[in-house]
Order: structure tokens, then sequence, then C-alpha cells
């Protein structure tokens, strides 16, 4: 893989932008540590130290935290937790493990747009965040994946200003975060600006000579223009960019093509994973946590997960998650036009299924149900059946079924496939911490 981006990131570095364009080089974005730290046991409680790999872990949320915890001598625990724009309650997995889990962190600050399942249930403060319409943005045009047309349409790099000021006592969280340096006093403001800078510089291509020196504090306009301009040069600063709003110039053959313009070999043999099984062993000797190391093979593999080995015939379908192409996460049900626009749709807020399976189990379109895992979790729901549907499966889009009082337009509208997701050791990927997205489960007709 790392072959792969680096022959990308220096042919893009090189090649994006001819000379008749008369505008330097953006970088490509951040994209990971190498050569990839191994695994060590540092017995920190998150497993970013054992599974180096993979960012987002179940062990915070996990019902089972404590016990590998214990295993691994981890030595601290989670003191204060800083939630932005995220509902980890309702959109991660088994909600009862992660509210136990949010009971005993003694601290909790949320930044929320709304109040959301997270807020009203375990947050002490909620600090209220600006919203896209209030803010100007500058990073969003960097997602190359998300924001650039395939093939050979232009290339585009665009920002976001503000429609409106900010209500009331709505600040955006960067600002917020400043005002909290400034309150911990000289020395940790002084060393913790450095380090966001530090970052800054790090994960944005900003160019050496607009880069943020340890003492700087820029707002989060003044960040962007370095970015613009490091990346367009100096006459296409910020002000700019909020006159024209975006930039673009053609794409090349080349650049919409790349892998065959590229002298680069794409791996099929990790030989890192075989070493990192190696010192998985060690950690499972000294710990007894029980890593599946089988799957730390440098060939590509296919290891068959829990689901796969669950045989109940009680429990015989497959239940997934679908994004709505009508929403983002949890975070947009409760905006009235998306909401019409999804009561409009038979699937966004019904569970769905293949017809004649759902035939043969005495259930139709419209029918109230309850789907249930092979470990008792619940979620009720309306039936929608499809033809094109796979028989094996259960489908229900990803995130519905809000209970927060602060969202009265989301509020009981769909069901949450998210709660029926098990927070376990026995349901993680042994190398990058992440649990399974999907469980086995029955379905049946409920009156």
């Amino acid at each position: 893989k790392w072959s792969v981006f680096k022959g990308l990131d220096g042919f893009l570095q090189n090649e994006r932008f001819g000379a008749s364009s008369g505008l330097s080089n953006p970088n490509m974005p951040f994209h990971g540590e190498w050569p990839i730290q191994f695994p060590k046991l540092t017995r920190q409680p998150y497993l970013l130290d054992i599974q180096p790999i993979g960012i987002h872990k179940y062990i915070v949320g996990g019902s089972d935290r404590e016990e590998i915890w214990r295993k691994m001598g981890a030595t601290y625990d989670v003191e204060m937790l800083i939630t932005l724009a995220t509902n980890p309650v309702m959109s991660t997995g088994n909600q009862d493990s992660v509210a136990i889990a949010f009971e005993k962190i003694p601290f909790i600050i949320s930044f929320e747009i709304f109040n959301s399942e997270t807020t009203e249930g375990f947050a002490d403060i909620v600090l209220p965040d600006t919203c896209y319409l209030e803010e100007g943005a500058w990073a969003n045009g960097l997602a190359q994946n998300f924001n650039h047309a395939w093939g050979m349409d232009d290339w585009c790099y665009h920002i976001a200003q503000p429609v409106v000021e900010p209500k009331a006592q709505r600040r955006h969280s960067y600002e917020v975060g400043l005002e909290i340096l400034d309150r911990l006093g000289e020395k940790w403001d002084r060393e913790l600006i450095a380090e966001a800078n530090a970052r800054f510089n790090s994960i944005w291509p900003i160019k050496d000579e607009y880069q943020l020196k340890p003492e700087d504090r820029p707002t989060i306009a003044e960040v962007g223009d370095r970015v613009v301009k490091s990346m367009f040069g100096p006459e296409h600063d910020w002000e700019w960019f909020k006159k024209k709003g975006f930039i673009k110039w053609p794409k090349k053959v080349e650049e919409a093509y790349w892998m065959w313009f590229l002298d680069l070999r794409i791996p099929i043999y990790m030989e890192f994973l075989a070493h990192m099984g190696e010192e998985i062993e060690k950690i499972n000797a000294e710990t007894g946590l029980e890593f599946n190391s089988e799957q730390y093979t440098p060939l590509i593999s296919w290891f068959p997960c829990k689901n796969h080995k669950v045989t109940d015939p009680e429990h015989d379908l497959c239940c997934y998650s679908y994004r709505d192409i009508l929403h983002s996460a949890s975070s947009t049900m409760e905006q009235p036009w998306l909401d019409e626009a999804s009561l409009m749709n038979p699937y966004t807020y019904n569970i769905t299924m293949n017809a004649a399976t759902a035939k043969q189990k005495g259930i139709k379109d419209g029918d109230a149900v309850e789907v249930e895992t092979y470990q008792g979790r619940k979620v009720t729901g309306t039936l929608k059946t499809m033809e094109g549907h796979h028989p094996l499966t259960v489908g229900i889009a990803a995130t519905a079924g809000h209970w927060a009082k602060g969202q009265p337009i989301a509020r009981g509208k769909g069901s949450n496939f998210d709660t029926l997701l098990p927070m376990d050791w026995e349901h993680m990927d042994p190398i990058c911490g992440t649990i399974e997205t999907a469980i086995r489960v029955g379905i049946r007709k409920v009156s």
C-alpha cells in the first residue's frame, strides 16, 4: 500500500499543475505514519500500542473492557471525555455497554449544535458549537476522494463561507479550545499551543514560509489563508477565495488514470504483518489476551468472523446497515426537509429484506417486526420487502431510531441498527481493533 501512496503522491506533486496553470502544487492528504509502528505493550488502555494499525478501537465502550484492561495491566483509566459533533452512545455499538462506560467517566464535555442521546444522558457540560452555515471552512476541499470528480473532469478546490452569524452563545469549538488554553495558564498555554501548531503543520499542506511558529495563535481563517497560499501561491489567498469561492484547472490523462503511468509495484505480500504477528504472540504469552495471531499473515487472506460461525437456525439471517443517500450518519435526521424526503422514501425508516424470504417467514410489507441477534439484542420497526435484496440478509439504514428529546423531528422514527452490534473482544478485528459491522439475527412479526 505504501508504495502506491508514495508513487501517487510524488506523481501528483510533480504533475498536477502544468506550467500553463501558473499554480503551485497542493500536497496529497495525510496518509499515515511510515514505517508502521510495531505492537508493543505499554499498558495504555486504548490499545493503540498493541494495535498500531487502525485508529478506532472498540475498547473504551466495550462490554468486557475491565477484563481486558486487567489482563494487559492498564495503568490508568479515562478521566475526562470531550466529544465534538459525535454521538457515540447511539452510533457505535451496544448502547448499554457504551452507557456503562460513560457513566464511569467523571467529566464529559460535548460540543454540539443540538442535544443528542449522548449530551442528554451523559454530558456534564454542553457547549453550543457553530454549524456549517455559520462558519468558514477550507479543509473540505482537500478531501480528494470525496470532492474531486473522477475521469477527465477538471480538478477543483473550494471553500465554504458563513451564510449567517452564529446566534446566541454559539461559538466555533476551535475558538473555545484557544480560550481554554488561556485559562489553563501560561505554561500549559505555551506548550499546548506549540503542540497544536506543530500538528497543523504536519497534517495540512502548509509550506515552509507559511508554517505556524510555536507561539502563533491563528484563527481558523488564518490557518486557511496559509493553506491556500501554500497550495496556490500568495496571489490566491483567503480573501481571493472568499471572492471567487473556488478554483479549477484542467486534468491530464495521466492524472485521471495515473496507475498506468507509474513505475511501481503493488504489494501482495505484506511482510510487516508477519513480523507483527511474532510480537503479538509475545504479548499473548505475557498477558493472556489471546489475540488471534493467525490473521497476521503477509498474504491476502480471508478469515471467517464470528457471524460466519453461528449455526443457530433461529438466527439464520445477516443484518447489516447501509448509508441512506439522504443522510450523514446520525446527525441529519433532525433536518426538517430531509425528514420530509425520508418519509416519502420507502426504505429510510423501515427494515428491509428479500420478498421471498419474508413470505417464507410469514411476514409482509407494513408488518411490525422484531429483529433479534443471536445474543438477544433487539430492535423493532416496520418491514419493507424488496426483490433485489439478498435472501439471507436484513438491512437497516443507519443511524435512525433517535430517542433524544432535543431532536423532536427525528425522535421515534426508524430503527437503530448500531445497538445490535456487540462491543467485545470476540467480535473485534484482531489487527485493527474495530468491531464487526454485521450481526447474525432472526426476524419475526410482532403485534
